[in-house]
């Protein structure tokens, strides 16, 4: 069974973890090897305490099952105009043995419930023009 939660800061590494492997699978052939590679867990789990630190109201949630984080989503207010949403999803992953199952379906849908109750009542997803799989599900 998938557990969904808010994170904490004792959480930074193992999301950390989470957000490099997903992002090498997920981004491997639609960005240079070189950059996917040069992720450093360490330095992501840094800025994640940032992020939570600098925005504790922003929610960031995540998946778990059997004490392992296999998605994660987060958001806040958009950070640009381009589109006019109130809100903005900054980033949700999904492992990749891990989609299929609902899980990112429900990171976003407690997500846009947090942003509701905020009175935000749009929300806005940037998805990279070569990730085809995202895109689908959207």
């Amino acid at each position: 069974m998938t557990a969904i939660r808010p994170a904490t800061i004792e959480d930074c590494g193992r999301l950390a973890a989470m957000h490099v492997a997903a992002s090498q699978e997920t981004y491997r052939g639609i960005f240079p090897d070189a950059v996917l590679d040069a992720m450093s867990v360490p330095e992501r789990a840094d800025r994640w305490r940032e992020i939570m630190a600098a925005n504790p109201d922003h929610p960031v949630l995540i998946a778990e099952e059997a004490n392992d984080i296999v998605g994660f989503a987060n958001g806040g207010p958009r950070r640009g105009d381009e589109l006019g949403q109130d809100a903005e999803v900054y980033a949700i992953y999904v492992l990749r043995y891990a989609q299929r199952r609902g899980i990112g379906r429900r990171l976003m849908a407690l997500l846009a419930s947090d942003f509701e109750t905020r009175g935000w009542r749009s929300l806005c997803l940037w998805v990279a023009r070569d990730n085809h799989p995202a895109q689908e599900i959207l």
